[in-house]
């Protein structure tokens, strides 16, 4: 059985026993941190990495490192928040659950996944209601009251909108499908089939379209995008999330922001001020441990896993 042999070339790194399934096991259920004594096990945080990740970090060179480690201080500060909710009783109806993001792989893929490594999906569910506990305590430090016009329109005179530009965009896993893509384009294929051809990522299917956007309102991969003529297309470039090609489509003068904007803009504000300060005071009182080893022998778990699987 491939998933057998699998696991035995990640878990051989390992050198725990000589069943596979029950390493992955020790592995998967191992504690990466505690918060005030209580577990946060690694495959809870397995689930997110593939989940985020998963379509992207194929290739052999990939950082599984840096993403683990960022997703783990976003799930301490989730079971802070959460547990915080619980301890003041807030009990927030749920939302209908959508579509959850994969970041350039399919759902059914992402499921053949979890089941190989007897993750269950159901806990994606769990999670959920964690985060929209979560949500509802920091709308609530928050507040609801409106934005006084004042700053409104301070706001919106403090933040003039800079030139922004358009693209098409397309996103794949590795270099190799990026320089390919790149040369049918130069052969003259239209960006909008290459990009349904070959883009993982979710505007692939409008053929790679974004709205427009301005400089630094997007990971700094696609500011690339200023420094393009019309038309032109640039050579691939890398990020965490993989290989990018960009094609500015056109450029959108400045022109003044909204008052809807502004006002969501300084709700969007406010609410992180909310977040930052109510978890600074939830770590400042919480005993936090995390286990670098257990958190390294996921990532590699996981990488060499992953890179293995069909």
């Amino acid at each position: 059985m491939r998933f057998i042999a699998v696991l035995s070339m990640a878990l051989g790194l390992l050198a725990c026993s000589d069943d596979p399934q029950e390493d992955a096991k020790l592995v998967l259920r191992s504690p990466v941190a505690h918060i005030d004594g209580s577990p946060l096990l690694a495959d809870e945080l397995a689930l997110q990495l593939l989940r985020q990740y998963g379509g992207i970090l194929r290739a052999p060179e990939a950082d599984w490192a840096g993403p683990a480690k960022r997703l783990l201080q976003q799930e301490i500060d989730l079971r802070l928040l959460a547990e915080e909710a619980a301890r003041r009783e807030l009990r927030p109806a749920m939302p209908r659950a959508g579509a959850r993001q994969t970041r350039g792989w399919p759902a059914a893929e992402l499921r053949r996944r979890l089941d190989q490594l007897g993750l269950s999906e159901q806990r994606f569910q769990a999670r959920l209601q964690l985060r929209h506990a979560a949500d509802e305590l920091v709308r609530i430090e928050a507040g609801e009251e409106a934005i006084p016009e004042p700053e409104i329109k301070a706001w919106i005179d403090a933040n003039p909108q800079p030139e922004r530009v358009q693209i098409r965009h397309l996103v794949v896993r590795d270099k190799g499908r990026a320089e390919e893509a790149k040369k049918r384009l130069e052969g003259g294929k239209p960006f909008t089939e290459i990009a349904m051809l070959y883009g993982e990522g979710p505007e692939a299917r409008r053929g790679g379209l974004l709205p427009p956007y301005g400089r630094q309102q997007m990971p700094s991969v696609f500011d690339a995008a200023f420094d393009l003529k019309l038309g032109e297309v640039s050579e691939p470039l890398p990020s965490e999330h993989g290989w990018h090609l960009l094609r500015l489509e056109r450029r959108v003068a400045p022109e003044a922001h909204s008052r809807e904007l502004a006002v969501t803009q300084l709700i969007r504000q406010r609410s992180e001020t909310a977040s930052q300060q109510l978890i600074k005071r939830l770590r400042d009182k919480a005993e936090i441990q995390i286990d670098q080893g257990a958190l390294n022998r996921l990532v590699k778990f996981l990488k060499t896993s992953h890179e293995a699987s069909p």
